[in-house]
């Protein structure tokens, strides 16, 4: 926006003054500077694991499975914990409510006879709520319920009043990771998955609409790169995949209903300052409302810009401080 802003701004004052280029010029380019500098963040790791002697990095691998809208959500659970999956997620209000007890012993008797970790997450609304929990055969590791329903849509339930936390040190592999997760919709809002940038894997379970579920997945790619987090989104009627902290989508599929099966690296964390984002979005917000009204206003921006530093001209002599009505006839 206001990249965007200024471009327009700019362009308003060369098109009343002509002679007057340097503006339109600087912000060409450093919107082109911007594009650059994004590419290279994008690729940097793929360009620079090309060079890299000692061979690529090598990840331990989850086994992930999202479950969606089964006629037995419990059973389907137990026979994805016994093929190996470390992950397993159920979609926006897959899980049955009255099974929601049974699924820590699930998980306690599968550690018992593969001596093997897993996580699971439920969803289900339970009390005008729409519940997330996160569970370990050790309990309820996270659990809250959704913070903005999706307003005309998802009446028959209320908002959560406390966001989601960060459940650390879960146990998956050799290194423990630490863990959170959203609910669809409030994942579109970046003051709440920023609280949870501290987390290695977020795991999103979701329910969106088929015409517009791979735009929603390729939406949360800057929740992932927000955050240098890896986004796992688990979702029903629209497309499952995950997000590398880098912003690629390492794996999609679309998912109406039924199991979605994959392996994800365990990406490690990248080391990101989310909350300094809400300063820079309040400059740049309160700069744009400027820019805006420049672009809106040929009268202001000539007399603005043409005596900012970004526009040397010969004021004095060429235009006189006290002709601004002559200056912009004449520009015209």
């Amino acid at each position: 926006t206001f990249m965007l802003s200024w471009l327009a701004a700019a362009a308003a004052q060369r098109w009343v003054n002509p002679k007057s280029g340097f503006a339109l010029k600087a912000s060409v380019g450093c919107y082109l500077l911007l594009t650059l500098a994004g590419g290279l963040r994008f690729y940097a790791p793929s360009f620079l694991g090309a060079f890299d002697l000692e061979g690529p990095e090598t990840f331990d691998f989850y086994g992930i499975s999202c479950l969606a809208d089964l006629p037995d959500m419990f059973a389907t659970t137990k026979d994805r914990l016994d093929a190996g999956d470390r992950i397993i997620i159920h979609a926006e209000r897959s899980t049955d409510p009255t099974d929601v007890s049974s699924y820590q012993a699930l998980l306690q008797q599968h550690y018992a006879k593969s001596h093997t970790e897993a996580l699971l997450v439920l969803s289900f609304v339970k009390n005008e709520r729409s519940w997330y929990k996160l569970l370990t055969r050790n309990g309820t590791e996270m659990s809250y319920a959704k913070n903005h329903p999706v307003p005309f849509v998802e009446t028959d339930i209320a908002p959560g009043q406390a966001p989601p936390g960060v459940a650390k040190s879960l146990q998956l592999s050799e290194q423990s990771i630490s863990v959170t997760g959203t609910i669809c919709f409030d994942t579109d809002f970046p003051y709440l998955t920023r609280s949870l940038s501290s987390a290695e894997l977020l795991l999103e379970s979701s329910a969106t609409w088929s015409n517009i579920g791979q735009q929603h997945l390729r939406g949360h790619q800057y929740a992932a790169v927000e955050n240098g987090q890896t986004l796992v989104k688990c979702t029903y009627d629209g497309y499952t995949g995950a997000i590398s902290p880098h912003g690629s989508i390492v794996y999609q599929a679309p998912q109406t209903s039924g199991v979605v099966s994959f392996q994800l690296p365990q990406y490690p964390k990248l080391t990101v300052f989310p909350m300094l984002f809400m300063a820079f979005e309040i400059i740049v917000g309160l700069a744009a409302c400027i820019w805006i009204l420049l672009a809106c206003s040929p009268q202001l921006s000539t007399r603005w810009l043409g005596r900012c530093h970004l526009l040397p001209e010969r004021l004095g002599n060429e235009w006189p401080e006290w002709q601004p009505e002559e200056r912009l006839r004449n520009a015209t």
